[in-house]
């Protein structure tokens, strides 16, 4: 409960609520949007994708002007996410992988990518299916 509801409201509140316009009064979109991302990776294990994560939740609320879509999409993120650890990731990831004729290896860039693809891409496409809906 507290990985899916609490951390991300937290989270969201602190980074793009906060941190996010504090630096963008100051600094502009570009500086503020990596130094959030930034300070927003370093404590989650995957620095990169949560770097991304975080560029594209700022982009996201400074467009939407409103903290809710960031909100529940890194609420939903974290659903997905526990859910895909109930499953076995590997399995799906390797699959998908032979059906692109890709080599799998452990180490494999194409795995964290197409990992990485396999969360992001649904998350973007209900928030962009809600805001043609409902924000605009």
């Amino acid at each position: 409960m507290e990985q899916v509801l609490i951390a991300p409201l937290f989270e969201e509140l602190l980074f793009r609520g906060y941190l996010l316009h504090f630096f963008y009064k100051y600094f502009g979109l570009r500086f503020s949007t990596v130094i959030v991302a930034i300070i927003f990776a370093l404590p989650h294990p995957d620095v990169l994708g949560s770097a991304l994560f975080s560029i594209i939740l700022s982009v996201i609320t400074l467009k939407s002007r409103s903290l809710y879509p960031a909100i529940i999409i890194h609420i939903l993120f974290n659903i997905f996410g526990l859910l895909i650890i109930g499953f076995d990731l590997d399995v799906i990831l390797v699959r998908s992988m032979e059906i692109m004729s890709i080599d799998y290896t452990e180490d494999s860039f194409i795995r964290y990518l197409i990992g990485n693809l396999l969360v992001f891409v649904p998350l973007i496409s209900i928030y962009y299916i809600a805001r043609s809906r409902y924000l605009t």
